[in-house]
């Protein structure tokens, strides 16, 4: 049986910032819950590779390393829907234990500045991917939206 991996560097740099960034989400709140984890393999699995654990790195150096090359490469050889799709896989990941904190609007934030993409449309494609995917479609979800990207 093959395992799926992306077969261009470029996508396999989407991968990895999604993986790495992804990482820094999952541990982002005091408190992970059974959601979060499951939700970063889901992601990884749904987009990219079968082997999920092997994109896990746990050392902070390692992770961040890779995170930079990654983002050079999208950045060298990328285009809008690279940085895009970087950007939805992080929200969806952030939004699925249905709480956004600052910290994860931090990460986001800061993954979507080093891809190049100006503040605004970094918080508009945030905001319309949460949305997108039923965030804030109550009182509580859409405080939590608006306080902690606006």
């Amino acid at each position: 049986m093959n395992k799926r991996y992306p077969s261009t560097k470029l996508d396999e740099a989407v991968m990895r910032v999604v993986a790495c960034a992804g990482y820094d989400l999952v541990f982002a709140d005091d408190e992970i819950s059974d959601k979060e984890p499951e939700a970063y393999h889901s992601i990884l699995e749904k987009y990219f590779t079968d082997d999920s654990a092997a994109e896990l790195l746990v050392e902070a150096e390692k992770r961040e390393t890779r995170l930079h090359e990654a983002i050079t490469v999208i950045n060298q050889e990328g285009d809008w829907n690279h940085k895009k799709h970087v950007i939805t896989c992080l929200v969806q990941l952030a939004i699925v234990d249905e709480v956004f904190i600052s910290q994860e609007s931090t990460i986001i934030m800061e993954i979507a500045l080093k891809l190049g993409l100006k503040p605004l449309l970094a918080y508009s494609l945030i905001f319309e991917t949460a949305r997108e995917c039923g965030f804030g479609s109550n009182n509580q979800n859409n405080t939590s939206l608006n306080k902690n990207i606006l």
